[in-house]
């Protein structure tokens, strides 16, 4: 349990390790996300640039920004998927788009696709739900079920939307 003296030991303690500016964005940055670390240790962000870069650390602080996607608008927030699932981004814009990046580890390529107008007026955040359904120890639950993936986005225009896949693919 952090105290509040514990909490200001670790605030004065915390110095930048790493900055990323070269090969990075023009303009503000709007949000940042890291993948778990099962897969490496990704970094995403996007901005007013209309970009989302994910970077990949090639060393220790030594970050490389090895793929870009370029929106119609800026992009306001981004979220890596559970570490249950595969390497997924997604990525919301202000023209009210929704991008989703996925990498495809045989040929290191990341597929890309796009709902466009899911919020008018803009996206202003996301998240994903939990891979794993509650535990329930009674049941016997068969390993080989495929689970949906599913996650949620909220915009200018006041709603709330809830995304499921059927196949547990993008």
């Amino acid at each position: 349990i952090f105290s509040t003296k514990n909490i200001l030991s670790f605030a004065n303690n915390i110095i930048p390790e790493a900055q990323l500016l070269k090969n990075g964005h023009n303009k503000p940055i709007f949000d940042i996300s890291f993948s778990h670390p099962c897969y490496g240790t990704y970094l995403a962000s996007c901005g007013n640039d209309k970009k989302l870069i994910i970077w990949k650390e090639k060393s220790c602080n030594n970050f490389e920004n090895i793929f870009e996607y370029k929106h119609k608008s800026s992009v306001k927030c981004c979220k890596f998927a559970p570490y249950q699932d595969r390497l997924i981004l997604l990525c919301g814009t202000s023209d009210g788009s929704i991008s989703i990046h996925e990498l495809v580890k045989n040929y290191q390529k990341w597929n890309s696709k796009l709902l466009e107008n899911v919020h008018p007026d803009g996206v202003n955040s996301l998240d994903w739900a939990p891979i794993s359904p509650p535990v329930n120890f009674e049941e016997e639950k068969d390993n080989d079920d495929i689970l949906p993936m599913k996650f949620v986005s909220c915009g200018n225009d006041c709603k709330i939307n809830i995304f499921e896949s059927k196949q547990n693919t993008i």
